[in-house]
């Protein structure tokens, strides 16, 4: 029995507890608030703070990945721009390694043209010079005739010898 007495004795200062509490909610705010009703929206407002801070994160993510995809549109012009300008400079350069195959072969023929000119004058020069040889050993063969005739003559004993004919003359040659 005692404990309903203490149960009923708790009942009734609860209540009087609610009505104080009441009381003091109608002062305050104007009307009797429930608690209950309030603690959800406690926990909603978290619940929305949450959803605050995460639209906040993802917009600043949004951010960096605009950000970087922009850093990749750059990169991706500069690549091409260099990639462009490479080319260029390759195509120049097998343009020039043309020109300069093709200026080495009209060197290489205009030297084969001045190296077989010299061995054509080469060629000349030395048939000339066998020729003049050539009639220099037949005008020495002349002379050395007309001596062994002289020496024929003079070796008689005859002691009378004639004066060297007109042909017998021996022509200066030119020096060699």
């Amino acid at each position: 029995m005692a404990l309903k007495r203490d149960l009923a004795e708790k009942q009734a200062e609860g209540d009087a507890l609610r009505k104080r509490a009441q009381d003091m909610m109608r002062l305050k705010f104007g009307r009797v608030v429930d608690l209950k009703e309030f603690e959800g929206q406690a926990i909603n407002n978290r619940a929305e703070e949450l959803k605050d801070e995460l639209s906040a994160f993802d917009a600043e993510c949004r951010r960096e990945l605009a950000a970087l995809d922009q850093q990749l549109v750059d990169a991706k012009q500069r690549m091409t721009r260099t990639l462009r300008d490479n080319s260029m400079r390759l195509a120049a350069l097998a343009d020039l390694s043309h020109d300069k195959r093709s200026l080495e072969r009209q060197l290489d023929d205009a030297q084969r043209l001045v190296s077989a000119g010299a061995s054509r004058r080469k060629e000349r020069e030395a048939d000339e010079e066998l020729e003049n040889l050539r009639r220099l050993g037949g005008m020495q063969a002349a002379q050395l005739d007309q001596l062994r005739d002289q020496i024929a003559r003079l070796s008689r004993k005859t002691g009378h010898v004639l004066p060297p004919s007109k042909q017998g003359v021996v022509e200066r040659l030119p020096p060699l």
